[in-house]
């Protein structure tokens, strides 16, 4: 059963106002240009963590953590939401150390600028955009095609103008203390309306031969046997998966280049001060941790019940196609036969809210990179018409990019997978440039396009060596895009390593302090940025006009949120990827008492 445009409507009403009593209620300051997209700079860690989740939270995470789950058992679902939290965990550490040597930059390319040339910069300016719009091709991809095939006569151009549309004036009307603050509401709803699904599954009587509440899913559970995945006993049910763990490895690649190259993450971390950005990004990975790995198992699993009972009684199997899994349709597939109209409506509001959210941030990414790194640097040029000019054709962009994507049959799974192999290279050069002085601009142009050409030659080479070779193009194989990825960010690391120690053998104090203090120059003169440090470093009037506090001031006064940022983001790390599958691995297949003390526990994660 479908949703109505009507019901739609209805939704986005509702939503449209309750956005706007927070936009209205939201600061805003008099330094619009700015603030557009700083925030004031001195958003609390609660406005942080929201705005991260609300953020990470793609379309995807919902239907690609679903999709995972089904094809790879309990592992894809968790594979997927640790390999994409480790990343906001230890981007943290980063943050502080833009706060420390750069505090005046509102981009990561701006760094860069300082350090090195034209060309250097530029190349990685090319590397941001593509990112957005790699980003902004997922999120879109897959919420077009749910939302078509949700809503009964709704085209797949029609969708996507709507979507855009909606995106727009998110976006437009108040920049990124307005997104922030929306991110409360969005953030409190998506969490809400997973838990209504989570309930439904796992402890709702059983009603309507769904397999509802713990005990049935188990015993429907145990039926069934998957056959592709290399999973103990071809059981759902154990985190032993060879294809999951490649998965894993894919996963957590490609989204280091999502959270590392993507400006929007950078975006919230300038947008507080370093204590609020450190414990902004901790809380907010671990919140949205619980979201993929609570929505991805409850949905996932549920399908596959859903589908022994079926075959159970009809002997034959009348749902989702594999192209179908893999385009993401699975969630609204099981709303829609859990709970019918009001199953599909939360799945819309949930799609509409994580398209919304996302793409904002990504409207913000890219203007931000246009303005700060393009028209003010090279074209001269500034002012609230290039901010609107920037929104305008960013979102018309995506309109074509979407329909030829949904025309191409391009699956969400072979986007997600491929996200790697195009911009994980980027990710260990960036880091550099704000860690080790003795990098080259050369170092990191050879490096991250190096990387990247590696990628996709190894990518080539592996899937031109399946059956039938390139002829179909999207239907790579795990072992393919496993080792696409892992060639791209692992050569893009020894180029740029390699590189720089060949052309540069100087390396000394004096070498170091000169290259941080070029970072140190990026400043708005309007409003310079020892004006923000001005009560913390108890610095007088005369100092913030005519001198800063040095290098070493700023790491003595900021030492602390350093290591916090390093010792819990290494900590969480180790956790999530080593100590609790190794744990989950003693139990093999799960028995029904592991089975009901993994739902309860994420259960409990996701309410608390």
């Amino acid at each position: 059963m479908c949703v109505t445009a009507d019901d739609v409507s209805i939704n986005k009403t509702f939503t449209s106002s309750s956005s706007s009593s927070l936009l209205s209620s939201s600061p805003q300051p008099e330094d619009s240009l700015d603030t557009d997209f700083d925030a004031g700079r001195e958003s609390t860690s609660g406005v942080i963590s929201s705005t991260l989740v609300s953020y990470w939270t793609w379309a995807a995470t919902l239907l690609q953590s679903t999709t995972v789950t089904v094809m790879y058992g309990i592992s894809g679902a968790y594979w997927y939401a640790a390999g994409a939290t480790i990343q906001i965990l230890l981007f943290s550490i980063i943050i502080v150390m833009l706060k420390v040597k750069a505090p005046g930059a509102k981009t990561y390319l701006q760094v860069i600028r300082a350090r090195f040339d034209r060309a250097t910069h530029l190349t990685f300016c090319v590397f941001a955009l593509v990112t957005n719009f790699v980003v902004t091709a997922m999120l879109m991809l897959g919420g077009a095609t749910v939302l078509t095939n949700m809503i009964k006569g709704l085209s797949i151009e029609m969708g996507t103008l709507l979507v855009v549309g909606t995106i727009f004036i998110y976006t437009f009307t108040g920049g990124l203390s307005a997104t922030m603050y929306v991110s409360y509401f969005n953030t409190a709803v998506m969490l809400l309306l997973v838990l209504v699904f989570l309930y439904k599954v796992f402890y709702a009587a059983q009603t309507g031969g769904h397999g509802s509440g713990v005990d049935s899913v188990y015993d429907t559970l145990i039926c069934f046997k998957v056959n592709q995945a290399g999973n103990m006993a071809d059981s759902h049910l154990t985190m032993y998966s060879a294809r999951g763990l490649i998965f894993g490895i894919i996963n957590i690649v490609g989204n280091f280049g999502a959270v590392f190259v993507d400006q929007s993450y950078w975006q919230c971390g300038v947008a507080a001060k370093p204590f609020s950005a450190v414990a902004g990004f901790l809380l907010g990975g671990l919140t949205w941790f619980t979201i993929p790995l609570t929505f991805g198992t409850t949905m996932g699993l549920a399908y596959r019940a859903i589908q022994v009972l079926d075959r159970n009684v009809t002997t034959m199997w009348r749902g989702l196609d594999d192209d179908s899994v893999k385009k993401g349709l699975v969630a609204p597939y099981v709303a829609n036969r859990l709970m019918g109209t009001s199953g599909n409506l939360m799945c819309v509001i949930l799609v509409v809210m994580a398209i919304t959210s996302t793409g904002a941030s990504q409207i913000i990414a890219v203007t931000s990179v246009l303005v700060y790194d393009v028209y003010q640097l090279y074209l001269k040029v500034g002012g609230a018409w290039v901010i609107l000019l920037n929104f305008v054709i960013f979102t018309i962009a995506i309109l074509p990019l979407t329909i030829v994507m949904y025309y191409l049959s391009v699956s969400l799974n072979w986007v997600y997978s491929f996200m790697g192999i195009l911009i994980g290279s980027a990710v260990p050069p960036i880091i550099l440039s704000l860690t080790w002085s003795r990098l080259t601009g050369r170092g990191m142009s050879f490096g991250v396009v190096g990387g990247t050409s590696c990628g996709l030659v190894v990518w080539l080479m592996y899937a031109g060596l399946k059956n039938g070779g390139l002829s179909d193009f999207f239907e790579s194989t795990e072992t393919s895009m496993l080792a696409g990825n892992l060639a791209s960010i692992i050569s893009g690391a020894v180029i740029t390593v390699v590189t720089s120690v060949v052309l540069n053998r100087s390396n000394n104090d004096e070498k170091n302090r000169e290259t941080w203090e070029m970072t140190r120059d990026i400043d708005n003169p309007l409003r310079p940025w020892t004006e923000l440090y001005s009560k913390e470093l108890n610095l007088a009037p005369t100092e913030q006009l005519d001198s800063r506090p040095s290098l070493e001031a700023m790491e003595s006064k900021y030492r602390r949120a350093k290591h916090l940022a390093i010792i819990f983001s290494a900590i969480f790390t180790i956790l999530l990827v080593l100590v609790w599958p190794a744990l989950m691995l003693i139990s093999e297949v799960m028995d029904r008492k592991s089975f009901t003390l993994w739902v309860n526990f994420f259960n409990d994660f996701t309410f608390f």
